[in-house]
């Protein structure tokens, strides 16, 4: 007899319940009519009656969403019934699929009143073509820009159809996480991207990766290379400039990418370095620190070494799992007069607050901003993002950040400060971020690992966030889907699974039999 394996309240849409909860006949609505909305494309919908007591639609929206208990049971197979309010359930870990948060759109517009405290920046994805071999070079024509796009104008558009909201995330593409491979990459290739994303992202506030692609040296040599006599001094100089006024040349920011070439330098002499390279856009590209776990490789780049060159840059990527380290690299940001971006990094939330509360212990009623796309931030103590979650829910950030900011300046009225407001706004940033933490945690730190720095969850967070739908392309091998089957399948398969994992049915060391079994289970789902 089956038994109970977890539960999850989660809040879904109308073509949720009809794909999970489909009656014996009736076909499912397949992944590829459903726009990044949720929204049904196809013109004659399967009806959604008995599972939904409203009229039917052919446009059901994110507004529309319902309380569902979610049951999951030992064979696989699930329940679902309305909750209505969210059920007290003894041990049950509560993941809202489609959180229905309210975004104060009216305070976006007039940010300029109130700036903003963190300024947010997805790290966005790029989609392969799924039948590539492994290892096998990339070429341009394995480069979905289909799916792409759609991911450009999902994360631009902050998941919501409110034109407020419209630019309020920028975006940092061709990141080594996400979108890029250098290893077996051609640096033609790696140049027609960039281009690209400059091209079809006009008006968008882009980011755009450059590395040491174009400083050719076998793999086998590039470790040390600075170090070891391998790699001429001044050409790789020459190099990594080539790459900032290419990005520069197309009207965006380019991210400066630590290299494994620095490797054994020490601070003196990779603080020489970095300056010539940036010798006169000081204050125009963005720095990038990685290191342990995700290239132990660029552990060169020290804490005393971001303090020496943090202010060269416009601002600082940092990524690091361990929060204490987070903390010594805010400090060390913060004395060499630079601007913090976290990663997907534990905590992250937590880091923002931080920030917000060293900028309100300065005591500044008007301290120095920013502006982005119409939109005002606060540029001193304050943390921002550049992180992958936020492409995974642009919604969610997009509330927590309105509540942190609203927190912040109740709390900078000083005597005049209503304490239940401020505690309010805090409350409700919690209560947004700390799930988004949760998850950003499975996606990037999980037992069951593709690199060190990109896992199986990722994927299946995306298909969960219905941000990657197969039709439009697949991420390269090592990042490619974990499920077989039909594009609509593997898009559904995917948020299955990734609601067994995010509710703890199914723990993480049993993520490989989880994907073995997959098939079967589906078909009684």
């Amino acid at each position: 007899m089956p038994h109970i394996v977890g539960n999850i309240i989660a809040a879904l849409s109308p073509v949720d319940v009809a794909y999970f909860c489909k009656k014996d006949g009736e076909p499912r609505t397949p992944a590829d009519k459903l726009d990044l909305f949720g929204h049904n494309l196809d013109p004659n919908p399967m009806p959604y009656e008995p599972f939904i007591k409203s009229e039917p639609t052919d446009k059901p929206t994110v507004d529309q969403n319902d309380l569902y208990t979610v049951t999951m049971f030992s064979d696989g197979t699930l329940d679902l019934s309305k909750s209505g309010e969210a059920i007290k359930l003894e041990g049950v870990q509560k993941f809202h699929a489609a959180p229905d948060f309210h975004i104060d759109y009216d305070y976006l517009a007039n940010s300029k009143e109130h700036p903003l405290i963190v300024d947010p920046y997805a790290a966005a994805l790029a989609l392969y073509d799924p039948n590539i071999g492994n290892m096998e070079k990339v070429e341009w024509p394995h480069f979905r820009e289909a799916g792409s796009q759609r991911i450009l104008d999902h994360i631009r558009s902050g998941g919501v159809e409110d034109p407020e909201a419209r630019d309020f995330l920028g975006q940092a593409v061709m990141m080594d996480t996400a979108s890029r491979t250098p290893s077996i990459m051609t640096p033609d290739f790696i140049k027609k991207a960039q281009r690209w994303y400059a091209e079809n992202g006009e008006g968008a506030s882009l980011w755009i990766g450059a590395g040491s692609e174009n400083y050719l040296l076998p793999p086998g040599e590039r470790l040390g290379a600075l170090n070891g006599g391998k790699a001429d001094r001044a050409r790789y100089i020459e190099a990594r400039r080539e790459q900032l006024e290419f990005v520069q040349g197309l009207g965006q920011t380019p991210i400066l990418f630590p290299d494994i070439m620095h490797h054994g330098l020490d601070d003196d002499a990779n603080e020489k370095i970095i300056r010539e390279i940036l010798a006169g856009k000081e204050g125009e590209v963005i720095l990038h620190k990685l290191g342990t776990p995700f290239v132990k490789e660029t552990d060169w780049f020290t804490p005393e070494l971001l303090k020496r060159i943090a202010g060269l840059g416009k601002g600082v990527k940092t990524s690091n799992p361990i929060f204490a380290n987070q903390v010594n690299d805010y400090n060390a940001i913060m004395a060499g007069k630079g601007a913090m971006y976290t990663g997907d990094d534990r905590n992250f939330a937590l880091v923002w607050l931080m920030g917000a509360i060293k900028q309100i212990q300065t005591d500044n009623p008007t301290p120095p901003t920013h502006e982005r796309n119409g939109f005002h931030f606060i540029k001193d103590k304050n943390a921002n993002a550049l992180l992958g979650y936020i492409g995974l829910n642009p919604k969610q950030t997009i509330a927590g950040i309105i509540e942190l900011s609203k927190w912040y300046h109740e709390k900078m009225k000083g005597k005049q400060c209503h304490h239940p407001t401020a505690d309010k706004h805090l409350n409700n940033y919690l209560e947004i971020m700390m799930p988004a933490m949760g998850m950003s945690i499975d996606a990037f730190f999980s037992k069951y690992n593709h690199t060190p720095a990109y896992t199986g969850y990722v994927e299946l967070a995306n298909r969960f966030s219905g941000v990657i739908i197969d039709k439009d392309g697949s991420p390269l091998p090592h990042r490619r889907s974990l499920l077989d089957g039909t594009n609509s399948q593997k898009h559904i398969n995917g948020r299955f699974l990734a609601w067994q994992f995010l509710s703890g049915a199914i723990p993480s060391d049993k993520v490989e039999d989880a994907i073995g079994k997959n098939s079967k289970i589906l078909e009684k789902a």
